[in-house]
Formats: structure tokens, sequence, C-alpha cells
């Protein structure tokens, strides 16, 4: 039963659809994710790329929007984000994209070397009311080591503008060997265990392990049944690539992939 239970909040939150967990950490105190780092460094995967997943409501809709006010929002806000988080360098790369259908609208523009914005804005009703979902997505590639600060600025940026929020944070990194699934996972606990994390659950879908635990280094935490999760580390092994895929992400991993 509980692994049944672990595999439903993998895949809500993989959505973005969790409410907000409890001990998140607010935009004046910042989150510290080098238990992240950490565990990779256990697995012994070298990082390529590291994400944050910022998942917010806006304020209710008091009156109905147009799909053009809907665009309008989603470009005032999404080039606040773009020139904060990137900063000048924001301004010196043209690579915007951008696609929308009515209620809708996404953006997407790599604002800094190696830095990656995705937004997407979308006009929703919930309990007879309409309201504006929010996903932010911040992608690093190469060796991130931009996270604290990146979800940091976020944080501050957003959280006065939203509510309901939620943040995800994840690491990828590759290991060159093939690897069965049960030395996946026994990889994922030894390296949760040297880490310091504790009430370990480990599911599989015949293709991917995922283990979920609790590391007292990382703040906050999703509460199921009477464990804290705040750490998931997954493993599968990627064809195309020809290595292991491994991800640690905090409290949940998001956006699988």
């Amino acid at each position: 039963m509980r692994n049944f239970l672990l595999i439903g909040l993998m895949i809500i939150f993989s959505w973005g659809l969790l409410a907000l967990y409890p001990g998140q950490p607010d935009a004046g105190n910042p989150h510290d994710y080098q238990g992240l780092y950490q565990v990779m460094e256990y697995t012994g995967a070298s990082i390529v790329q590291g994400e944050i997943h910022y998942w917010a409501e806006l304020d209710p809709v008091t009156e109905p929007l147009t799909a053009q006010e809907v665009e309008e929002k989603t470009d005032q806000l999404f080039q606040l984000l773009a020139g904060k988080l990137g900063g000048a360098a924001a301004e010196m790369i043209q690579t915007e994209s951008s696609s929308s259908i009515s209620g809708r609208a996404k953006r997407s523009q790599y604002i800094a070397p190696g830095l990656d914005l995705q937004m997407d804005l979308q006009l929703l009703e919930q309990d007879g009311q309409d309201s504006l979902h929010l996903l932010v997505v911040l992608r690093e590639t190469g060796e991130p080591r931009q996270l604290d600060e990146k979800a940091y600025q976020l944080l501050a940026l957003l959280n006065s503008r939203t509510r309901k929020s939620s943040l995800s944070v994840s690491l990828t990194g590759h290991l060159e060997e093939k690897m069965d699934l049960g030395e996946m996972e026994k990889l994922a606990f030894t390296a949760a265990r040297e880490a310091g994390g504790s009430q370990l659950q480990c599911v599989s879908d015949g293709s991917m392990v995922s283990l979920t635990g609790y590391l007292p280094q990382l703040q906050g935490y999703l509460q199921a049944e009477n464990m804290r999760i705040n750490l998931n580390l997954a493993l599968r092994y990627d064809e195309h690539e020809g290595k292991t895929v491994v991800r640690a992400g905090t409290p949940l991993i998001a956006g699988w992939h």
C-alpha cells in the first residue's frame, strides 16, 4: 500500500498539482541544496544539468480575462523574470520563443549562457472562480552551481505575487556503465544512506528505480502517512545515450524525462 502511495505522490508532483509542502523556505530563508550534490557524489554520477520547477496560483481573477490580457500578463511577468534572473545577459541573448492557445500562454528564452527560462501561464476555473496558474522552469546545463541563488531569487520575486506555491529542485547526472534494476536499487540505497538519509522506500516500474526518503540537511518536506519525504533519487538506463541517468531532487523530482 505504501509503495502505491509513493507512486501517486510522484505522479501528482510531476504534473505540478501538489500544494505547498510544510516547512518550505520563504524569500528570507534561502535554501541550501548541497545535500543534493552530496547524494549525486555518492552515486558517482557526473552532473550535467540542474532544474528548478516553481508552481503557483496567482490571486483570484475578479473580472473575466480575455486571451489578449493573459498574453499581456504573461509577457510582463516573463520580462521581469528574464531581466532579474539573467541580468545583462538576458538583454544580449535573443532566442525567445512563444506559443499560446485561448487562456494559456508559454514563453521560453535562454537568459544567460547555459541558463534556460520557461514559463507557462494558464487561466483555469477552480471552485467556480477563474484563477491564473503559473509554472516556471529554470534549467542550467553543464555542472550547475546556481541552484541556491536562483531558487532564492525566484521565491523573492514571485512569492509576494502568488499563493499556494511549491518549489522543486533537481540535479541530473550520468554514469557510463549500464546497470540492471537490482544494481540501480542497491546504488540508490547506498548513496542515500551515505548522505544521511532515513525512512527510505524504493519502487520500480520495470525500467526505472525511484527511491524516496528524508535528508535532514534539506529543508522542507512532504508528509506521507507517518513519513517525511524531501529526497527523491531515480535511476534508469537510457538506450539512446548509452548511459545510466541519475536524478536527485527535493522534495520530489519534477518533470520526469
